[in-house]
């Protein structure tokens, strides 16, 4: 059991670290200048420079890369341009009661009103017992607001 942990452990960290510098290259990847966009469209070249310099984008890529490494294994993950300079850290701790509570109701609520290819109705059933192809029989529920 404490093999099976460990190698679990270990490729969740190999997934994250993954996603995170497949996050950060794709940043690189989009075309436009993250100064620009900051600084605004109507801003000087020295407004832009100096936005680049505060942001560390004059910095070469594997000194940004290891930064927000460092940055993202102490929690902080900046602040936010779109929401007029709030935490993002903040704003996920903010909406993730409601994360939680859509990811919960997905995993409880999926058996509920399958049916099987085949016509008959599988709802209840324990899993295991259930064959492995199923539709749902409901609509798609409306988006949740707040």
């Amino acid at each position: 059991m404490t093999g099976w942990l460990l190698r679990r452990l270990g490729q969740m960290i190999i997934v994250i670290l993954g996603v995170v510098s497949l996050a950060f290259l794709l940043s690189y990847v989009v075309p436009g200048d993250p100064a620009r966009l900051v600084a605004g469209p109507n801003a000087s070249p020295q407004a832009v420079a100096s936005i680049a310099r505060q942001l560390g984008l004059d910095q070469s890529v594997w000194s940004q890369y290891v930064s927000y490494l460092g940055r993202l294994a102490h929690g902080n993950l900046g602040t936010s341009f779109a929401l007029e300079d709030q935490s993002v850290g903040g704003e996920i701790w903010r909406a993730l009661p409601y994360t939680v509570w859509l990811a919960v109701g997905g995993v409880l609520r999926p058996r509920k009103g399958a049916v099987m290819l085949d016509g008959r109705d599988w709802a209840g059933r324990r899993p295991e017992r259930q064959p492995p192809v199923a539709v749902s029989k409901r609509q798609p529920e409306p988006a949740l607001t707040r």
